[in-house]
């Protein structure tokens, strides 16, 4: 089967995409400018449908029948005089109009299990809204990071339909490194499964070395009723999936030239199954069965940090075998991205042009293109054939490429 792109769009002076995402046969982009964000609705051709600008900085985005809401944060003057970031939250119809546009207050409780010693949680500090799903309904459950001296409250926030308050708790004290905790970098696993929702990210709770942490939260109380944090010493988070009936999938990549590790663990955070791989998840894993994982990444080349693009496809049982795919000789320069049929990447040629990549997991039928510069890559399916690629080139402009 040959692979070649069905329509292509490019729009200048976008910003910086953060998320693409496709309802209902039509295709919706988040792309953010530093103080304000714009959303746009495409259809499947790519034709603009309408445009609406945020008077604030987005982070995420998410669509369902009900409308899209999305988080971010808006800056303002504190009770000093300094700057704080505050956290943003808003909701829309599918046609652009907004509904509703609320600044939440960070919350000041904590759920009831809490670990440690509670830090003083001020209403007039510095936090941010970040990922977010959608509930039945219309509402929505987002996590937060709030500051607190030199380290951040990690907090969960349920909205109703109407962008009303029904819980808002911190969680956890943490240490985050902005390099694993960003929006456009490594980002965490926010997914929910029937009744409880399941977060995985780069946190460093305490004084613990170890930078992954999860949590599992009864989404009608907002409790944690699960908390995992890994053992293993200088290992960093780099992405995470939510199987269909509640197992996760954990990246992780470990020290300077040592194997990555691949944790499969049910519901309970109960360890199923792990891989060690040369193939560094840097940074995407997918189910693609209730026993299948699809893991992209790149494979490290001698002492250098050079990545080679790789993908591996293991099933989950007692001591599965590593046999990753090296995919060419150019170096990774971004983040790899899955979806349930497609696989894309950007890499560095020789002459160090930028090469983006998409291929077919079935068939392994790929196309490429080159640019001088190409960045944030988003894929994501159309249906089960045709599929959606974003990015910035050269700069802020948004390139979308249908196949």
């Amino acid at each position: 089967m040959t692979l070649e792109p069905i329509q292509k769009a490019t729009l200048s002076n976008s910003g910086t995409l953060r998320r693409i995402q496709v309802h209902d046969e039509f295709i919706y982009s988040l792309t953010d400018k530093g103080l304000t964000g714009e959303i746009r609705k495409f259809s499947l051709n790519l034709k603009p449908i309408w445009g609406q600008t945020t008077p604030y900085s987005v982070n995420d985005m998410s669509i369902s029948n009900e409308g899209i809401v999305i988080t971010g944060h808006q800056y303002a003057k504190g009770f000093d005089g300094m700057s704080i970031s505050s956290p943003m939250i808003a909701k829309m119809d599918l046609n652009g109009v907004v509904e509703w546009q609320r600044g939440p207050r960070p919350p000041t409780t904590f759920v009831d299990d809490w670990s440690g010693d509670r830090p003083v949680a001020h209403p007039n500090t510095s936090a941010n809204l970040w990922k977010l799903t959608m509930l039945p309904g219309g509402g929505a459950i987002c996590m937060g990071l709030m500051d607190a001296n030199d380290s951040k409250i990690l907090f969960h926030h349920r909205f109703d339909r109407h962008g009303r308050t029904i819980w808002s708790n911190g969680c956890a004290l943490v240490k985050t490194d902005w390099m694993y905790t960003y929006p456009g970098k490594v980002e965490p696993m926010f997914s929910r499964h029937k009744e409880y929702l399941y977060h995985f990210g780069a946190y460093r709770i305490k004084q613990s070395k170890s930078q992954i942490a999860g949590f599992k939260i009864h989404i009608r109380s907002g409790a944690v009723v699960k908390r995992y944090q890994s053992d293993r010493p200088f290992h960093q988070f780099t992405n995470g999936a939510l199987s269909k009936n509640g197992d996760c999938a954990i990246g992780t990549l470990g020290p300077k030239n040592s194997p990555s590790t691949i944790l499969a663990l049910d519901s309970e955070f109960n360890k199923k199954s792990e891989l060690t791989t040369s193939l560094q998840p840097w940074a995407d894993i997918i189910w693609n069965g209730p026993e299948d994982v699809i893991v992209a990444g790149g494979i490290q080349k001698g002492e250098s940090a050079n990545r080679t693009p790789g993908i591996e496809r293991f099933l989950i049982r007692d001591s599965p075998v590593s046999r990753p795919q090296l995919l060419g000789t150019s170096t990774l320069s971004g983040f790899a991205r899955l979806s349930t049929h497609h696989h894309a990447f950007i890499s560095l040629d020789e002459d160090k042009k930028n090469r983006l990549t998409i291929r077919r997991l079935d068939d392994g039928s790929s196309w490429s293109m080159c640019s001088d510069s190409m960045t944030n890559l988003q894929l994501e399916s159309i249906d089960n054939e045709k599929v959606i690629v974003g990015m910035n080139n050269m700069g802020a402009s948004m390139t979308l490429i249908t196949f």
